[in-house]
């Protein structure tokens, strides 16, 4: 029984220490990146060979990466490095409010820093209206969510992610 129960502690911190490497997620995406898609995690050391236009928000920072390609990045644990192709642009989110880190919903939550935050208004990249609407999701406001996501998904119809949440088959 001893056995059992140190095996399943194991697991589990092991099991934590896997999540906890997710350093950012993909909130934009056009073109192909191999190995991720939109609203994929990024891992600690991961490295991508990006032809079209990727953007990374980092957990930590809440920093904007935009990337160009051709390009090959790693994604370092506190910023990206460009191993070949242009620098990215940096930026930081602009949400009121929220911040982002890793978590449940797919695949990212938002901790709130006020008591309401504020929508992005018209005009905003699509990079932070996707983050606005994880955080939707993730504080149970699906019906708003569902609006994001469906507009998003007409914006960006080659990603069966966003496809997915905007309810379209």
């Amino acid at each position: 029984m001893k056995q059992i129960v140190a095996a399943l502690v194991l697991f589990a911190a092991f099991a934590g220490s896997a999540r906890a490497q997710s350093i950012a997620l993909v909130t934009d995406l056009v073109g192909k990146a191999e190995g991720l898609g939109m609203l994929s995690e990024i891992q600690a050391e991961t490295q991508v060979r990006l032809q079209g236009q990727l953007t990374a928000l980092y957990y930590g920072s809440g920093r904007e990466f935009i990337f160009q390609g051709p390009a090959l990045i790693r994604f370092r644990a506190k910023e990206p490095e460009v191993i070949e192709g242009a620098s990215p642009q940096r930026r930081t989110l602009t949400a009121t409010g929220v911040t982002l880190r890793s978590g449940d919903i797919s695949p990212a939550a938002f901790v709130m820093r006020r008591p309401s935050p504020i929508a992005p208004p018209k005009g905003t990249p699509v990079s932070e209206r996707v983050a606005y609407a994880v955080w939707l999701e993730q504080s149970g406001q699906k019906q708003e969510a569902a609006r994001y996501w469906k507009a998003l998904s007409a914006e960006r119809p080659d990603s069966e992610r966003l496809r997915a949440l905007a309810g379209a088959k």
